[in-house]
């Protein structure tokens, strides 16, 4: 089983903003994690929405248990 975060690294991505759909076909993105097309338009939306919130200064990261 593959992790999505170490395809992302292999394939240069640092940071969370680079997940969008103005720089990435939901197509390839699908590929790159072996994931439905569903599966792949949820991690855009999550990205969204995290964007967002961090631009709202309202982002609120999970802590370690």
């Amino acid at each position: 089983m593959s992790f999505p975060g170490l395809s992302f690294s292999r394939n240069g991505f640092v940071r969370i903003s680079q997940l969008s759909r103005d720089y990435i076909p939901i197509e390839m993105l699908q590929q790159w994690l072996g994931i439905e097309y569903g599966t792949a338009v949820l991690i855009f939306q999550s990205v969204e929405a995290d964007m967002r919130a961090i631009s709202a200064g309202q982002l609120v990261l999970p802590r370690d248990s």
